[in-house]
This record gives structure tokens, C-alpha cells and sequence, in this order.
């Protein structure tokens, strides 16, 4: 019907135009809203939908482009595919039900490590790496990666051994610009979250300085901790002078062994947590790079393992730190002039705003402090903070200017002029 209603031979406006009137007509006779209860009235709106994009889309002249297709629709077969399980890593529930109220095309995401999601049992955020994946053929624990996502494996059980791949789901162009536009958005702020969390953490490290090696003794000493460090004996509700008097005759080596243990086996556990939280920083930065929606330039806030995962599929050699990897893959995207600079620079470490460089192709070539690298990254975003007025300071850098994101060297006469002031300044104070 809504094909029908396109007038042949008008121009795309007109063809567009009733279009959507005939569109807008079926949909207020569909609409689940205005069928409840009917079992059909969602699945045929969705057909509706589909076919009013699609014949929109068909009427609009093709843009010419060099580019690769984006992938954004069914890019391969589902054939042997499978919606395998997954689950919630703590609380063991499915992931996916039509409780969590996510579409279909969401799985896509999740098995791609584009996106993490929250456990509707237990509100644990987590993400494919660390989820609990099964096989859809004898329902056992599988071992799985985001680049396994369009292969096709084989179950590890030696009684099960079967091929199978994953699902892809279909969604349409707007569903998935939406979603991803979304998930740019969560990925940058958890990005700045995690660069705010790390810099506060080193500037009260740096603060702290080295702590005593007896550190843990003296806060219990104190009751600034209610667990003994030696035997594991719990003081919640007892004197300073309790505490301090156990702490003296504390000398039980079997209880001091046991308490170890258990220390070392919480320990080996929280550090399991943190490898993994980071294995899963890792493939969602590198995700957000390979697809597409998040900004070449923001490369400087992802995490090292990503940055080696981005060598690895452009054929680039993955040794270095951060600042040599980002050097390396910037020049493998094209410069669309577009810029990832915060605001707040100052509150950034010099590393990081040398990444911050790279990333947004300035040339450290003549950048040799930090406050040269905060004004060629301000005059980059194209305004002058307080990194450009520091250097115009006399006294300390003399009249330099940033052009084209390079520090330049002061002229022969801005030298002179600035020589003369100094003069004028001494012989005043003489």
C-alpha cells in the first residue's frame, strides 16, 4: 500500500511526501497501540517501518563514495547460527530476556564488545569477556572472544564437539545510527571517567609518598581497621586499647599462616576482576575504533591492549607505548578535520597530553614543555587558554605562536623586543 501510493514520475520530495502521508495512515490502523491484545499488530509494524525506510531510502539519488560499506545491515548468513546463552558472571541469570527490555539487535553489540550491560537480577555491569557463554548444542561453558563473532567454532566438550556460529540480527539504518550514537556517548564519558580516576589516583600517590611496610598494623593500632593483619581476628565494637593490647600478644603462627592464605586466595581473586575488567576495556576501545563509532582522534583515551589490538589488524607492528602505537595508526585514518580535545588540560599529565598530540595530528617536533603542548592543543580546538598566555609570559618563554598546530619559534624581531623589556625591567629595578 504504501509502494502503491508513490506517484510515478515526480520529483524525490513529492515522492517522499506521499509516501509518509500513506505511511502515517496505515500506522494509525496498525499501531500495537491501537490493536491490544492482538498477537500480530507489533510484527506487522515493523514490516511497515521497514518498507516505509526502505522505499525512502530507494528514492533518493546514490551518493558516489570510495569507501567501504559501513556494515550496518546483514552483512553475512546466518546459517548454523545460533542466539547462544548468555549469562551474568555473579548471578548465573540469562541475559537477553524480554525482562532486560532490549532489542533483538542489542546481542550484536554484546558479542561484538561494543557495549556492557546491567545484570536485571543482580545490577552487575559487564560486558562479553566477562560473561558466561554456552554452547547451543549441549548448553556447556564455552570460551569466548569478540573475534570469534563471525567464524564459525566448534564446542571444547569431547561428547559434543558441533560447529556453530553466532547470530546476527537484522536492525534498520536508524535503529543502529541511534543505538550507536548512544553508545559513542557512554563510551567517551566512561573514558573520561576512568582518565579523572586514574589522574586523581596518581596525585594522591604521589602525595602519600612510599607507605611504611607495617602500615597495615599501625592503622589497626589505631582502629582505623577493625581486622587484625596478622591473624584475622575482627574488632568492631571494642576499646583503642583492646586493639592495641591483642595487636602485642598476637603470635599464633597457625592462625597468622591461615589468615595469609585466605589473603593471598582474595587477592589472586580481586586481581582476576581487574584483569578481566580490563581484558573488557580493552575490546570495547578497540571495537569503538574497528566500527566506525567512535572518533579516530580519541584514540589517545584508549587503553594500551586496544591500541596493540588496532596494530594487529592494520598490519602494523605492536611494540611500543601508547604514544608510539597512536603515531602509528593515526596515519592509517583519514583527517576529516574533526578534533578530541577536553577542556580541562591542565588537570592532565605531560604522557597524556602527548597522546592528545598525536591523536589530533600535532607535531611535538618543537613542543618541548607541557604548557607548549596545552597551547598547541587549545589553539587546535581553536581558542587561547591559559597555556597560550603562559608562554606570551616574558620571563619565561618569550613572544612564541602556534600556527597549524606547531609551536613556532619567536622572530628575530619578537627576540629583540623581548630583549629590550628585560633590559628596561632590570634597569628600573637597579
Amino acid at each position: 500500500n504504501v509502494k502503491a501510493a508513490k506517484p510515478g514520475g515526480g520529483s524525490n520530495a513529492s515522492a517522499n511526501a506521499a509516501a509518509r502521508k500513506a505511511f502515517l495512515k496505515l500506522s494509525m490502523l496498525i499501531h500495537p497501540d491501537k490493536l491490544p491484545g492482538h498477537p500480530e499488530a507489533t510484527k506487522a509494524f515493523q514490516i511497515l517501518v521497514e518498507a516505509f525506510e526502505k522505499l525512502c531510502k530507494g528514492s533518493q539519488p546514490p551518493i558516489a563514495t570510495t569507501s567501504k560499506p559501513s556494515g550496518k545491515a546483514l552483512a553475512r548468513s546466518n546459517e548454523g547460527c545460533y542466539r547462544t546463552k548468555v549469562k551474568c558472571p555473579r548471578c548465573k541469570a540469562p541475559w537477553g530476556e524480554s525482562a532486560d527490555g532490549n532489542p533483538s539487535f542489542f546481542y550484536n553489540f554484546m558479542m561484538e564488545g561494543l557495549k556492557s550491560f546491567n545484570c536485571s537480577t543482580c545490577l552487575l555491569n559487564f560486558g562479553c569477556v566477562a560473561a558466561e557463554h554456552s554452547c547451543p548444542h549441549c548448553d556447556e561453558f564455552i570460551e569466548y572472544m569478540p573475534d570469534m563473532y563471525h567464524k564459525k567454532v566448534k564446542c571444547g566438550n569431547p561428547s559434543c564437539k558441533k560447529p556453530f556460529g553466532f547470530m546476527l540480527f537484522h536492525a534498520t539504518d536508524r535503529a543502529l545510527s541511534a543505538a550507536l550514537e548512544q553508545i559513542r556517548k557512554d563510551w567517551e564519558k566512561s573514558n573520561s571517567l576512568e582518565q579523572t580516576r586514574s589522574s586523581r589516583d596518581e596525585r594522591a600517590a604521589r602525595r602519600a609518598g612510599e607507605a611504611p611496610a607495617n602500615m597495615d598494623e599501625i592503622a589497626f593500632a589505631i582502629r582505623h581497621r577493625d581486622e587484625c593483619p596478622r591473624c584475622g581476628c575482627r574488632f568492631s565494637d571494642r576499646s583503642d586499647e583492646e586493639q592495641f593490647r591483642h595487636l602485642r600478644t598476637c603470635k599464633d603462627k597457625a592462625a597468622h599462616k591461615a589468615h595469609a592464605a585466605k589473603k593471598r586466595q582474595a587477592e589472586a581473586v580481586a586481581q582476576k576482576e581487574e584483569d578481566t575488567k580490563n581484558r573488557q576495556r580493552d575490546v570495547m576501545d578497540s571495537a569503538m575504533l574497528s566500527s566506525g563509532a567512535g572518533v579516530p582522534e580519541k584514540m589517545w583515551s584508549c587503553s594500551l591492549g586496544a591500541l596493540k589490538m588496532q596494530c594487529k589488524q592494520h598490519g602494523l607492528p605492536a611494540s611500543g607505548n601508547e604514544f608510539a602505537l597512536i603515531t602509528k595508526l593515526i596515519r592509517k585514518y583519514p583527517d576529516k578535520g574533526d578534533v578530541a580535545i577536553p577542556q580541562n588540560l591542565f588537570s592532565y599529565n605531560e604522557d597524556m597530553l602527548s597522546r592528545m598530540c598525536a591523536a589530533n595530528r600535532i607535531s611535538l617536533t618543537k613542543l618541548k614543555t607541557r604548557e607548549a603542548k596545552v597551547a598547541a592543543l587549545e589553539a587546535k580546538r581553536g581558542d587561547a587558554g591559559m597555556g597560550a598566555a603562559l608562554l606570551d609570559e616574558p620571563n619565561k618563554r618569550g613572544p612564541h605562536a602556534i600556527q597549524d598546530g606547531v609551536l613556532q619559534e619567536p622572530s628575530a624581531e619578537a627576540k629583540g623586543s623581548s630583549g629590550k623589556a628585560k633590559g628596561q625591567a632590570k634597569s628600573k629595578a637597579a
